[in-house]
């Protein structure tokens, strides 16, 4: 089942392109949970008795926990010299380490606020 869902997600068109794309990763079949090999016999009994309702349960919930985490703010960025960013708050920080500030803040410009209306965190080193 781990094959075809691979094969869902990497958009593959065939059984054939799935068996090459994934003996191009056969070195790492042990850490993807596959076993000790894949074999297109394999994969072709697998999907004659399977239902294709379990792919489309499963991208629903794929769909959303990518819905949800394209709305975590836990990317990191290095920002440009003329950022706009309004403080609102500042979290302590510990001067020691190099950090020269925390702040929760949003941003100022009008396409900024516009792509990301969201609160934002700054932290200076």
């Amino acid at each position: 089942m781990l094959c075809m869902v691979f094969g869902q997600l990497t958009s593959r068109d065939s059984m054939r392109d799935l068996i090459l794309s994934l003996e191009a990763h056969q070195a790492k079949y042990y850490h993807l949970g596959f076993g000790p090999t894949v074999s297109r016999r394999n994969l072709g009994t697998a999907n004659e008795k399977r239902s294709c309702k379990i792919f489309e349960e499963f991208a629903y919930v794929l769909i959303d926990q990518a819905r949800r985490s394209c709305y975590r703010s836990d990317f990191v960025t290095r920002a440009k010299d003329n950022l706009r960013f309004k403080r609102m708050y500042s979290r302590p920080v510990n001067k020691n380490l190099g950090v020269q500030c925390d702040q929760i803040g949003k941003l100022e410009t009008y396409y900024s606020k516009k792509d990301f209306p969201d609160k934002i965190r700054r932290i200076k080193y």
